[in-house]
């Protein structure tokens, strides 16, 4: 069975004005990566940051932020991880 053409304005609904693929862009406008982070603004230093993971205490719950509060750590931030009395 052959797909129904698509006129420009289902197009433009679908795939942002003039099909460009990226939904919601408008034609000039820049994109920037998803994984891009900005940078600090001028004269401004994040430094340390001081970082509190909490969860349930189950060792489901656990588990899972151990990677990145062990990022942080490796990033040089102060990490504290709270949790219940039963972990």
């Amino acid at each position: 069975m052959a797909r129904p053409k698509m006129g420009r304005a289902a197009r433009a609904g679908r795939d942002g004005p003039g099909g460009t693929g990226r939904a919601g862009t408008g034609r000039g406008e820049k994109v920037r990566p998803v994984n891009q982070v900005s940078p600090a603004p001028a004269g401004v230093s994040w430094g340390v940051m001081r970082l509190l993971f909490s969860c349930t205490p189950l060792t489901g719950h656990l588990l899972p932020l151990l990677p990145l509060a062990r990022a942080a750590t490796r990033a040089g931030h102060e990490v504290v991880i709270a949790s219940g009395p039963d972990l």
